[in-house]
């Protein structure tokens, strides 16, 4: 009897441990990420001008939506955000006396310049 009740543990243990193992499985499958929806990283440069006369503007304050992060235009109407999920980033750039403007971003990271284009409100 001690042999049986021995056994009988035995295949219980066993079997909840496999069942144990199978819902560690289902839970790390559906937290996977697919590869699509991960940020991919980078930097965002560029540069703000008048639309109609192309000189650069500074001071202009350029976010990046979602986030937290300001950058302003230094004197040649530069910008410039290090990290920046380049997916699905948004740009907005207001300025005194200037219409609001904003550039969407997809793609990668490369090394040309988003040129935003302010117009005055008169």
């Amino acid at each position: 009897m001690k042999k049986l009740s021995t056994i009988l543990f035995s295949i219980l243990l066993i079997s909840n441990i496999n069942l144990f193992a199978d819902n560690a499985n289902k839970e790390k499958s559906s937290e996977e990420v697919t590869e699509s929806s991960l940020p991919v990283m980078g930097m965002i440069s560029g540069r703000v001008i008048d639309s109609s006369t192309g000189e650069a503007l500074s001071g202009v304050t350029v976010s990046l939506e979602g986030t937290n992060k300001v950058a302003f235009t230094d004197f040649d109407g530069k910008f410039h955000f290090q990290e920046a999920d380049l997916r699905s980033a948004k740009l907005n750039a207001s300025f005194i006396s200037y219409k609001n403007s904003t550039a969407t971003i997809h793609g990668k990271n490369s090394n040309e310049d988003i040129v935003l284009k302010l117009k005055t409100l008169y």
